[in-house]
């Protein structure tokens, strides 16, 4: 965009920024008690810390969209997610993949090790 300013260029990046922190805190929130299950040491306060962690994190989230900002505050959210989409998407097109090291042997792929 011609003509915008280095402190506004930075705000943008920042703006971005947070909403990866939201989702990654957001994830972690949700992941939290799910291990502690699994290693059989979860407790009732772990959900319910879980759950108010989970809340307090879609303030933001939320805010974020409504009240609709001013431009171009208000296509950062939808561009946060197009952008999460398509690392989604790479990842799980990736999964499977082989990759060739530099003496040219194929390192095992996620499927292989699954078979030995």
């Amino acid at each position: 965009m011609p003509g915008t300013q280095l402190l506004d260029i930075v705000g943008y990046g920042g703006s971005l920024t947070a909403f990866g922190f939201i989702a990654a805190y957001f994830l972690v929130s949700i992941a939290a008690p799910a291990y502690l299950k699994n290693q059989g040491i979860v407790r009732g306060r772990d959900y319910a810390l879980a759950a108010v962690a989970a809340v307090m994190l879609l303030f933001p989230a939320v805010g974020s969209v409504y009240p609709v900002p001013t431009w171009p505050y208000s296509i950062f959210p939808y561009l946060f997610l197009a952008y999460l989409i398509a690392g989604l998407v790479w990842i799980s097109s990736r999964q499977n993949a082989t990759y060739e090291i530099a003496d040219g042997t194929a390192a095992a792929s996620a499927e292989d090790d699954a078979s030995t």
